[in-house]
């Protein structure tokens, strides 16, 4: 699965031979391989999404320190 970086500049020749492969291999119709494609994208902006935020919960995290007399 291509990252999401590596979709955005592929060429639509290239998008267009990755939906046939995926047809082929997974025996689907032209529609389902264009919504699997849709939901790879989807998934790859969300993960970017976490990942962003837990770095930026990691930088703005301070530790609280509780001690016990």
């Amino acid at each position: 699965m291509p990252t999401l970086e590596e979709r955005m500049v592929e060429n639509i020749d290239d998008l267009e031979a990755r939906l046939i492969e995926r047809e082929e291999f997974l025996d689907i119709t032209p529609q389902m391989s264009e919504y699997i494609e849709m939901m790879e994208k989807y998934l790859l902006k969300l993960e970017e999404r976490v990942v962003k935020i837990e770095k930026q919960m990691r930088e703005e995290y301070i530790p609280i320190h509780i001690t016990a007399n």
